[in-house]
Protein backbone atom coordinates (compact mmCIF):
# COMPACT_ATOMS: atom_id res chain seq x y z
CA UNK A 1 0.00 0.00 0.00
CA UNK A 2 1.39 3.18 -0.93
CA UNK A 3 1.80 6.03 1.37
CA UNK A 4 0.51 8.76 -0.90
CA UNK A 5 -2.78 6.52 -1.02
CA UNK A 6 -3.29 6.92 2.72
CA UNK A 7 -4.43 9.24 4.98
CA UNK A 8 -1.67 9.78 8.21
CA UNK A 9 -2.79 9.93 11.76
CA UNK A 10 0.22 10.33 14.21
CA UNK A 11 -0.22 9.78 17.54
CA UNK A 12 2.29 11.12 20.30
CA UNK A 13 3.70 10.86 23.31
CA UNK A 14 2.73 13.05 26.76
CA UNK A 15 3.74 16.52 26.07
CA UNK A 16 5.10 18.16 29.08
CA UNK A 17 5.81 22.13 30.10
CA UNK A 18 7.59 21.75 33.21
CA UNK A 19 9.81 24.51 35.42
CA UNK A 20 12.93 24.52 34.29
CA UNK A 21 11.37 24.59 30.41
CA UNK A 22 8.87 27.65 31.11
CA UNK A 23 11.75 29.49 32.88
CA UNK A 24 13.84 29.39 29.53
CA UNK A 25 10.60 30.47 27.87
CA UNK A 26 10.21 33.19 30.23
CA UNK A 27 13.60 34.71 29.66
CA UNK A 28 13.77 34.64 26.26
CA UNK A 29 10.25 35.13 24.60
CA UNK A 30 11.81 35.99 20.88
CA UNK A 31 10.47 32.47 19.26
CA UNK A 32 8.24 31.56 21.72
CA UNK A 33 7.75 27.88 22.13
CA UNK A 34 8.65 27.55 18.43
CA UNK A 35 12.12 26.65 18.77
CA UNK A 36 11.22 23.27 20.56
CA UNK A 37 9.78 22.13 17.26
CA UNK A 38 10.98 23.21 14.26
CA UNK A 39 13.58 20.77 14.31
CA UNK A 40 10.43 18.05 13.20
CA UNK A 41 8.02 20.62 11.97
CA UNK A 42 8.54 19.21 8.72
CA UNK A 43 8.25 15.81 9.48
CA UNK A 44 5.42 16.29 11.47
CA UNK A 45 3.53 18.21 8.54
CA UNK A 46 3.30 15.01 6.50
CA UNK A 47 0.57 13.58 8.87
CA UNK A 48 -3.39 14.40 8.31
CA UNK A 49 -3.95 14.35 12.21
CA UNK A 50 -2.01 14.48 14.93
CA UNK A 51 -3.26 13.52 18.22
CA UNK A 52 -1.27 14.66 21.48
CA UNK A 53 -1.60 14.16 25.27
CA UNK A 54 -1.50 17.72 27.02
CA UNK A 55 -0.44 17.56 30.18
CA UNK A 56 -0.51 20.92 31.87
CA UNK A 57 -3.79 23.15 32.20
CA UNK A 58 -3.64 26.13 29.85
CA UNK A 59 -4.94 28.83 32.03
CA UNK A 60 -3.43 32.55 31.75
CA UNK A 61 -5.86 34.08 34.72
CA UNK A 62 -4.02 31.84 37.19
CA UNK A 63 -0.03 31.31 38.27
CA UNK A 64 1.94 29.70 35.61
CA UNK A 65 4.06 26.46 36.50
CA UNK A 66 5.75 27.30 39.98
CA UNK A 67 6.40 23.79 41.47
CA UNK A 68 8.19 21.11 39.98
CA UNK A 69 4.91 18.40 39.83
CA UNK A 70 2.14 21.22 39.08
CA UNK A 71 1.44 23.00 35.95
CA UNK A 72 0.13 25.64 34.21
CA UNK A 73 1.57 27.27 30.65
CA UNK A 74 1.17 30.11 28.56
CA UNK A 75 -1.65 29.64 25.98
CA UNK A 76 0.82 30.55 23.13
CA UNK A 77 2.22 26.82 23.87
CA UNK A 78 -0.86 25.84 21.84
CA UNK A 79 -0.15 27.84 19.20
CA UNK A 80 3.16 26.65 18.66
CA UNK A 81 1.44 23.19 18.67
CA UNK A 82 -0.71 24.06 16.26
CA UNK A 83 1.68 24.99 13.90
CA UNK A 84 3.83 21.60 14.07
CA UNK A 85 0.12 20.10 13.05
CA UNK A 86 -1.24 19.00 16.30
CA UNK A 87 -4.94 19.29 16.10
CA UNK A 88 -6.49 16.79 18.83
CA UNK A 89 -5.73 16.77 22.07
CA UNK A 90 -6.60 14.55 25.08
CA UNK A 91 -6.57 16.76 28.45
CA UNK A 92 -7.58 13.47 30.39
CA UNK A 93 -4.90 12.66 33.09
CA UNK A 94 -3.66 13.19 36.48
CA UNK A 95 -2.74 16.76 35.52
CA UNK A 96 -6.14 18.01 34.21
CA UNK A 97 -6.69 19.24 37.74
CA UNK A 98 -3.58 21.06 38.74
CA UNK A 99 -5.00 25.02 38.65
CA UNK A 100 -8.38 22.98 39.93
CA UNK A 101 -11.61 23.33 38.62
CA UNK A 102 -11.50 26.95 37.76
CA UNK A 103 -8.70 25.74 35.48
CA UNK A 104 -9.49 22.69 33.63
CA UNK A 105 -13.16 25.12 32.98
CA UNK A 106 -10.63 27.51 31.52
CA UNK A 107 -8.62 24.80 29.62
CA UNK A 108 -11.51 23.70 28.14
CA UNK A 109 -12.52 26.97 26.67
CA UNK A 110 -8.89 28.06 25.38
CA UNK A 111 -8.32 24.99 23.60
CA UNK A 112 -12.05 24.88 22.04
CA UNK A 113 -11.43 28.76 20.76
CA UNK A 114 -7.99 27.79 19.56
CA UNK A 115 -9.77 25.25 17.34
CA UNK A 116 -8.82 22.05 18.80
CA UNK A 117 -10.67 18.81 19.16
CA UNK A 118 -10.93 17.75 22.89
CA UNK A 119 -10.36 13.94 23.41
CA UNK A 120 -11.99 12.97 26.44
CA UNK A 121 -14.30 15.13 27.54
CA UNK A 122 -18.51 14.17 27.11
CA UNK A 123 -19.98 15.72 24.94
CA UNK A 124 -23.75 15.04 25.15
CA UNK A 125 -23.89 11.70 26.77
CA UNK A 126 -20.78 10.76 24.24
CA UNK A 127 -17.09 10.54 24.76
CA UNK A 128 -15.78 9.78 21.79
CA UNK A 129 -14.13 12.36 19.62
CA UNK A 130 -13.94 11.38 15.96
CA UNK A 131 -12.51 11.93 12.63
CA UNK A 132 -14.66 11.05 9.60
CA UNK A 133 -12.85 9.99 6.73
CA UNK A 134 -15.08 9.68 3.60
CA UNK A 135 -18.08 6.85 5.31
CA UNK A 136 -14.96 5.74 7.70
CA UNK A 137 -15.53 6.73 11.44
CA UNK A 138 -12.67 6.94 13.80
CA UNK A 139 -13.49 7.13 17.33
CA UNK A 140 -11.08 8.02 20.30
CA UNK A 141 -12.08 7.97 23.83
CA UNK A 142 -9.43 8.59 26.96
CA UNK A 143 -9.64 7.61 30.28
CA UNK A 144 -7.17 8.76 33.00
CA UNK A 145 -6.51 6.68 36.65
CA UNK A 146 -6.50 10.42 38.86
CA UNK A 147 -6.33 13.77 38.89
CA UNK A 148 -2.95 13.96 41.75
CA UNK A 149 -5.75 14.57 44.28
CA UNK A 150 -2.64 13.26 46.68
CA UNK A 151 -0.68 16.75 45.56
CA UNK A 152 -3.04 19.72 45.92
CA UNK A 153 -6.51 18.53 47.31
CA UNK A 154 -8.34 19.35 44.76
CA UNK A 155 -11.64 17.57 44.63
CA UNK A 156 -12.93 17.24 40.75
CA UNK A 157 -16.50 18.90 40.96
CA UNK A 158 -19.73 16.47 40.35
CA UNK A 159 -20.33 18.50 37.14
CA UNK A 160 -16.70 17.48 35.68
CA UNK A 161 -16.48 14.11 37.62
CA UNK A 162 -19.86 13.03 35.23
CA UNK A 163 -17.62 14.33 32.08
CA UNK A 164 -14.74 12.18 31.80
CA UNK A 165 -13.66 8.67 32.74
CA UNK A 166 -11.78 7.49 35.24
CA UNK A 167 -10.62 3.60 35.70
CA UNK A 168 -10.94 4.62 39.83
CA UNK A 169 -12.41 6.86 42.12
CA UNK A 170 -10.01 10.59 41.26
CA UNK A 171 -11.42 12.01 44.88
CA UNK A 172 -10.39 9.43 46.77
CA UNK A 173 -7.26 8.63 48.25
CA UNK A 174 -5.86 6.94 50.96
CA UNK A 175 -3.88 9.76 53.29
CA UNK A 176 -3.64 10.10 57.15
CA UNK A 177 -5.84 13.44 58.14
CA UNK A 178 -2.44 14.64 59.83
CA UNK A 179 -0.56 14.60 56.53
CA UNK A 180 -3.65 15.65 54.38
CA UNK A 181 -4.08 18.81 56.38
CA UNK A 182 -0.36 19.73 56.25
CA UNK A 183 -0.15 19.39 52.96
CA UNK A 184 -3.50 21.30 52.48
CA UNK A 185 -1.76 24.57 54.32
CA UNK A 186 1.54 24.01 51.77
CA UNK A 187 -1.13 24.38 48.71
CA UNK A 188 -2.83 27.16 50.64
CA UNK A 189 1.06 29.15 50.59
CA UNK A 190 1.35 28.21 46.82
CA UNK A 191 -0.72 30.76 46.30
CA UNK A 192 0.62 33.60 48.51
CA UNK A 193 3.45 36.08 47.66
CA UNK A 194 5.58 34.01 50.27
CA UNK A 195 6.04 31.40 48.55
CA UNK A 196 6.61 33.43 45.25
CA UNK A 197 10.09 35.02 47.28
CA UNK A 198 11.00 31.88 48.16
CA UNK A 199 10.84 30.53 44.51
CA UNK A 200 12.80 33.59 43.31
CA UNK A 201 15.44 33.09 45.89
CA UNK A 202 15.87 29.49 45.93
CA UNK A 203 18.87 27.94 44.34
CA UNK A 204 17.61 25.59 41.72
CA UNK A 205 20.33 22.57 42.45
CA UNK A 206 18.00 20.06 40.94
CA UNK A 207 20.62 17.81 41.33
CA UNK A 208 19.91 17.36 44.88
CA UNK A 209 16.49 15.86 44.03
CA UNK A 210 15.90 12.81 44.61
CA UNK A 211 14.64 10.92 41.05
CA UNK A 212 11.69 8.99 41.16
CA UNK A 213 12.17 5.67 41.80
CA UNK A 214 11.03 2.40 39.33
CA UNK A 215 7.69 1.32 40.83
CA UNK A 216 4.70 -0.95 40.03
CA UNK A 217 1.60 1.13 39.68
CA UNK A 218 -0.63 -1.37 42.30
CA UNK A 219 -0.85 0.31 45.62
CA UNK A 220 -3.39 1.51 48.16
CA UNK A 221 -4.38 4.63 45.24
CA UNK A 222 -4.82 2.50 42.56
CA UNK A 223 -7.25 0.07 43.86
CA UNK A 224 -9.23 -1.37 41.38
CA UNK A 225 -13.02 -0.54 40.29
CA UNK A 226 -15.14 -2.76 38.49
CA UNK A 227 -18.16 0.09 38.01
CA UNK A 228 -15.54 2.14 36.32
CA UNK A 229 -14.27 0.11 34.41
CA UNK A 230 -17.43 -1.58 33.37
CA UNK A 231 -18.81 2.19 32.17
CA UNK A 232 -15.75 2.46 30.12
CA UNK A 233 -16.84 -0.45 28.87
CA UNK A 234 -20.24 0.47 27.56
CA UNK A 235 -18.59 3.63 26.47
CA UNK A 236 -16.81 1.27 24.25
CA UNK A 237 -19.27 -1.15 23.52
CA UNK A 238 -21.92 1.73 21.88
CA UNK A 239 -18.90 3.44 20.22
CA UNK A 240 -17.94 0.20 18.16
CA UNK A 241 -21.95 0.07 17.09
CA UNK A 242 -21.34 3.68 15.05
CA UNK A 243 -17.49 3.35 14.24
CA UNK A 244 -15.21 1.77 12.19
CA UNK A 245 -12.68 2.07 14.02
CA UNK A 246 -12.34 2.68 18.22
CA UNK A 247 -9.02 3.77 19.68
CA UNK A 248 -8.97 4.11 23.97
CA UNK A 249 -6.23 6.83 25.05
CA UNK A 250 -5.48 5.37 28.41
CA UNK A 251 -2.92 7.23 31.15
CA UNK A 252 -2.06 5.02 34.31
CA UNK A 253 1.04 2.86 34.49
CA UNK A 254 3.70 2.98 37.30
CA UNK A 255 6.29 5.93 36.23
CA UNK A 256 9.61 4.98 34.82
CA UNK A 257 8.65 1.34 35.30
CA UNK A 258 10.02 -0.54 31.81
CA UNK A 259 7.51 -3.43 32.76
CA UNK A 260 3.88 -3.55 32.67
CA UNK A 261 2.39 -2.39 35.78
CA UNK A 262 0.03 -4.65 37.52
CA UNK A 263 -2.91 -1.74 37.87
CA UNK A 264 -2.67 -1.67 34.47
CA UNK A 265 -2.66 -4.68 33.19
CA UNK A 266 -5.19 -5.26 34.98
CA UNK A 267 -6.94 -2.79 33.61
CA UNK A 268 -6.29 -4.53 29.75
CA UNK A 269 -7.17 -7.70 30.84
CA UNK A 270 -11.02 -6.26 31.69
CA UNK A 271 -11.61 -4.04 28.94
CA UNK A 272 -14.14 -5.74 26.01
CA UNK A 273 -11.05 -6.34 23.13
CA UNK A 274 -13.82 -7.17 20.82
CA UNK A 275 -15.06 -3.04 21.37
CA UNK A 276 -11.76 -1.40 20.16
CA UNK A 277 -9.59 -1.35 18.02
CA UNK A 278 -5.97 0.08 19.41
CA UNK A 279 -5.11 0.80 22.98
CA UNK A 280 -2.36 3.88 23.34
CA UNK A 281 -0.99 4.38 26.87
CA UNK A 282 0.67 7.10 28.68
CA UNK A 283 1.69 8.17 32.09
CA UNK A 284 4.50 6.16 32.44
CA UNK A 285 7.03 9.07 31.01
CA UNK A 286 8.85 5.96 29.40
CA UNK A 287 8.54 3.56 26.04
CA UNK A 288 7.12 0.49 27.14
CA UNK A 289 5.99 -2.33 24.99
CA UNK A 290 3.43 -3.05 22.22
CA UNK A 291 1.64 -5.92 20.99
CA UNK A 292 0.20 -6.82 17.63
CA UNK A 293 -2.88 -9.13 17.32
CA UNK A 294 -4.13 -9.31 13.65
CA UNK A 295 -4.99 -5.52 13.64
CA UNK A 296 -5.41 -4.92 17.10
CA UNK A 297 -2.76 -3.39 18.74
CA UNK A 298 -1.72 -2.20 22.83
CA UNK A 299 0.94 0.07 23.08
CA UNK A 300 1.34 0.28 26.57
CA UNK A 301 3.16 3.80 27.05
CA UNK A 302 4.69 5.81 24.51
CA UNK A 303 6.62 7.54 26.15
CA UNK A 304 7.31 11.51 26.28
CA UNK A 305 6.75 14.01 23.11
CA UNK A 306 8.44 16.68 24.93
CA UNK A 307 10.10 16.82 28.53
CA UNK A 308 13.14 18.85 29.63
CA UNK A 309 15.49 16.61 29.50
CA UNK A 310 17.37 17.59 33.10
CA UNK A 311 14.52 17.43 34.41
CA UNK A 312 14.74 16.58 38.46
CA UNK A 313 12.37 13.45 38.85
CA UNK A 314 13.68 11.95 35.22
CA UNK A 315 15.28 8.15 36.02
CA UNK A 316 17.25 8.49 33.09
CA UNK A 317 18.43 5.06 33.10
CA UNK A 318 15.06 4.09 31.66
CA UNK A 319 15.98 6.41 28.67
CA UNK A 320 13.29 9.29 29.45
CA UNK A 321 13.89 11.45 27.33
CA UNK A 322 13.24 9.57 23.96
CA UNK A 323 9.70 8.87 22.58
CA UNK A 324 7.59 7.21 19.63
CA UNK A 325 5.79 8.75 17.07
CA UNK A 326 3.10 5.97 16.59
CA UNK A 327 1.63 6.30 12.76
CA UNK A 328 -1.78 4.86 11.33
CA UNK A 329 -2.30 4.75 7.65
CA UNK A 330 -5.45 3.85 6.40
CA UNK A 331 -6.08 3.76 2.78
CA UNK A 332 -8.37 7.01 0.90
CA UNK A 333 -10.40 4.77 -1.56
CA UNK A 334 -10.54 1.42 0.82
CA UNK A 335 -10.46 2.23 4.37
CA UNK A 336 -10.92 -0.75 6.21
CA UNK A 337 -7.06 -1.68 4.60
CA UNK A 338 -4.89 0.29 7.13
CA UNK A 339 -1.37 -0.51 8.80
CA UNK A 340 0.74 1.20 11.43
CA UNK A 341 4.45 2.53 11.62
CA UNK A 342 6.45 4.62 13.84
CA UNK A 343 9.23 6.98 14.66
CA UNK A 344 11.39 7.54 17.85
CA UNK A 345 12.47 10.76 18.82
CA UNK A 346 14.68 12.74 21.40
CA UNK A 347 14.37 15.50 23.41
CA UNK A 348 18.24 17.10 23.77
CA UNK A 349 18.93 20.36 25.20
CA UNK A 350 20.91 23.44 22.96
CA UNK A 351 21.53 26.50 25.12
CA UNK A 352 19.37 25.30 27.79
CA UNK A 353 16.57 25.36 25.20
CA UNK A 354 14.64 21.85 24.02
CA UNK A 355 14.63 20.35 21.14
CA UNK A 356 12.59 17.19 19.58
CA UNK A 357 14.40 15.49 17.08
CA UNK A 358 14.02 12.37 15.31
CA UNK A 359 16.78 9.98 16.01
CA UNK A 360 17.56 10.00 12.65
CA UNK A 361 18.04 13.87 12.24
CA UNK A 362 19.71 13.87 15.37
CA UNK A 363 22.70 11.67 14.09
CA UNK A 364 23.52 13.76 11.30
CA UNK A 365 23.79 16.85 13.38
CA UNK A 366 26.73 14.70 15.85
CA UNK A 367 30.08 14.47 15.11
CA UNK A 368 31.88 12.65 17.99
CA UNK A 369 31.73 9.26 17.18
CA UNK A 370 31.15 8.03 20.78
CA UNK A 371 28.08 9.86 21.50
CA UNK A 372 27.01 8.94 17.63
CA UNK A 373 27.41 5.70 18.84
CA UNK A 374 26.07 5.82 22.13
CA UNK A 375 22.56 7.47 20.39
CA UNK A 376 22.75 4.61 17.93
CA UNK A 377 22.93 1.95 20.79
CA UNK A 378 19.77 3.59 22.90
CA UNK A 379 17.51 3.72 19.71
CA UNK A 380 18.38 -0.02 19.54
CA UNK A 381 17.27 -0.39 23.12
CA UNK A 382 13.76 1.85 22.28
CA UNK A 383 13.29 -0.17 19.15
CA UNK A 384 13.58 -3.44 20.71
CA UNK A 385 11.36 -2.58 24.12
CA UNK A 386 8.75 -0.69 22.16
CA UNK A 387 8.74 -4.05 19.61
CA UNK A 388 9.21 -6.73 22.29
CA UNK A 389 12.30 -7.87 19.89
CA UNK A 390 15.69 -7.98 20.76
CA UNK A 391 17.56 -7.43 17.46
CA UNK A 392 20.93 -6.79 17.75
CA UNK A 393 21.80 -4.30 14.90
CA UNK A 394 19.14 -1.97 13.60
CA UNK A 395 19.10 0.30 10.41
CA UNK A 396 18.47 4.06 11.62
CA UNK A 397 15.09 4.89 9.71
CA UNK A 398 12.77 7.74 10.39
CA UNK A 399 9.82 5.16 10.15
CA UNK A 400 9.69 1.77 10.73
CA UNK A 401 7.19 -1.14 10.40
CA UNK A 402 4.95 -3.28 12.97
Amino acid sequence: MEKEECTKITFTGDIMCEKAMLDSYFKDKSSGFDDIFIDIKDFLKESNYIVGNLETPIDDRQKYTNDIFSFNTPSNFLESLKKIGINYLSISNNHMMDRGNKGLKNTISILQKKGFKIIGIDKECNFSTKIQLNNFNLSFISCTYGINYNMHYQKISKKFMNKFLFLKNPNDYPEKLKIKWITKIKQKLKNTFIYDMYIKFKKNDYDAIIPSVIRDDLGKMWNFDKNHIKKINDVLKNEKKISDLVILLSHCGGQFNVEIGSFTQKIVESLDSNSYDAYIGAHPHIVQKMLKQEKEIIAYSLGNFLIYPKSAYLVLSTLPTYGILLHLYINKNHPQKYYYTFSITKCVLENNRVKILLVDDLLKRIKDDKEKEKIIQENLIIYNRFMNTNKKNLEIQKEYNI
